[in-house]
């Protein structure tokens, strides 16, 4: 076997992301079509892990010498930001075996022997990346692509562009029809393979969307949701959600009648989508989530955002809005308390589900929505929850509370020296609007003033 390691210095791929950076500059400059049959690790480096170096590796594993000769004349040639100079580029020979009790390389894919790049399951990363530097994506395995479109009594029209979706990478048409007769529990295989045939057909003759922009539709992004920060809404559909919106005046101020539902920044840079309890809670950088990761409840209630997305310099609310501070807030609530005791129930939506005519909990105090700001239980994410008597705080990982019971809205203020910053809340068993605090990592409902 021969082998060959590349490394990249993270500090010059400017630290986040570098992973999917390294492998950019990699696969700019070698052709999946030139290494076949070569097997992918990559890595922090044995030295990088002992705090010596800062060093990220990608290494190639072949029987083929020519793919190793390949890579290493194509790779000098390189002069990216990011790869270590030609003198310290390469590391030849056991890469992934290095010795002093560390192997931190790790296989990641490969490349077959028609030069497509594959992996054991499908990866939106991965296939990004190959198609912004033209390799062929080709993952193993199909059920996870399955499952993106099929739910068992899905339609023939979704098993088609399963079936679609399969052709893409490469499965042929019996392996399509065996793994939809499987993940659809249907015994006759001629039936699902009929029905796809036929709703292909129909989907050829009309404009249907394209395979990425349904997977983006029906998937939640993976764990790692960083990929994202490469991709951007189309312009037109930035413009479709910068639209008028709703709105109800209150005072001198104009607000939005729903709550914000949008999954990019102003300049149409996506925000991660973070399913994941414990990723979560780590988070540093803007992310939004769904109630319980249920898009269902995402139409009714709006999403759940961070702070992070709140404050991020890229502008989260729309052109001519932004998401109210703490002082704005209070504006709002002098301004209702000068007629108004029961400052929250003149801005909640009426009824409660109890009585089938409302979202709210029962009794949903004080509710009439005189305002018309119609703010409805939300519910939100968690990061830590007090315990023993409210004495310590222990952290729950992103677990989802109170839907139904509260709604908790992000204000743009942060409480100085602090993880905290000020939040505006309602609740169904309280007629008033109150102030508090909350850990930035936390997922609130958002709601936009008018610039």
């Amino acid at each position: 076997m021969f082998e060959i390691g590349i490394l990249f210095d993270i500090d010059d791929l400017e630290g986040g992301f570098y992973g999917y950076k390294a492998y950019k500059i990699f696969m700019s400059h070698c052709r999946g079509e030139k290494i076949p049959a070569t097997t992918i690790f990559d890595g922090d480096t044995a030295e990088t892990i002992r705090g010596q170096a800062n060093h990220f590796c990608i290494s190639a594993y072949t029987l083929i010498y020519s793919n190793i000769m390949y890579i290493k004349e194509v790779m000098s040639l390189a002069t990216d930001k990011g790869l270590l100079p030609l003198k310290n580029r390469f590391i030849e020979g056991q890469v992934t075996n290095m010795t002093g009790g560390y192997q931190p390389l790790v296989q990641i894919g490969g490349v077959d022997e028609q030069g497509r790049f594959v992996t054991k399951k499908w990866s939106r990363v991965d296939e990004d990346l190959c198609n912004e530097t033209g390799w062929i994506y080709a993952p193993e395995t199909i059920d996870e692509v399955i499952n993106i479109f099929l739910p068992l009594g899905e339609t023939p029209e979704k098993r088609a562009i399963a079936a679609k979706i399969l052709g893409k990478y490469g499965f042929n048409n019996v392996q399509a029809v065996e793994a939809l007769q499987k993940q659809l529990r249907v015994e006759q295989v001629d039936e699902v393979k009929i029905a796809c045939e036929n709703a292909i057909n129909t989907l050829q003759k009309t404009n249907t969307k394209s395979i990425q922009t349904l997977i983006e539709e029906k998937r939640n992004f993976p764990k790692k949701a960083w990929w994202q920060f490469w991709k951007k809404v189309p312009k037109e559909e930035v413009q479709q959600n910068n639209k008028e919106f709703e709105l109800i005046t209150i005072g001198n101020q104009v607000w939005m009648k729903k709550n914000l539902n949008i999954d990019h920044y102003r300049n149409g840079e996506r925000i991660p989508q973070v399913s994941n309890t414990e990723e979560w809670t780590n988070l540093k950088i803007g992310a939004w989530c769904y109630y319980n990761n249920d898009p269902a409840f995402g139409e009714i209630y709006g999403r759940l955002y961070n702070w992070y997305a709140v404050n991020d310099s890229r502008g989260l609310a729309p052109i001519g809005w932004h998401i109210p501070s703490h002082e704005e807030w209070k504006v709002l609530c002098n301004y209702l308390a000068s007629s108004n005791k029961e400052v929250g129930g003149i801005l909640k939506s009426v009824g409660n589900k109890e009585k089938g005519d409302g979202i709210w909990s029962f009794p949903n105090e004080g509710a009439t929505n005189l305002t018309g700001f119609s703010a409805i239980p939300g519910g939100y994410r968690s990061v830590k929850a007090l315990i023993e008597n409210y004495t310590k705080y222990v952290f729950f990982g992103g677990e989802f509370y109170s839907l139904g019971e509260n709604c908790e809205f992000w204000s743009t203020t942060p409480e100085p020296n602090s993880t905290n910053s000020w939040i505006w809340s309602l609740n169904y068993n309280n007629p008033n609007l109150w102030m508090s605090m909350i850990d930035k990592a936390s997922g609130l409902s958002i709601r936009c003033i008018k610039d």
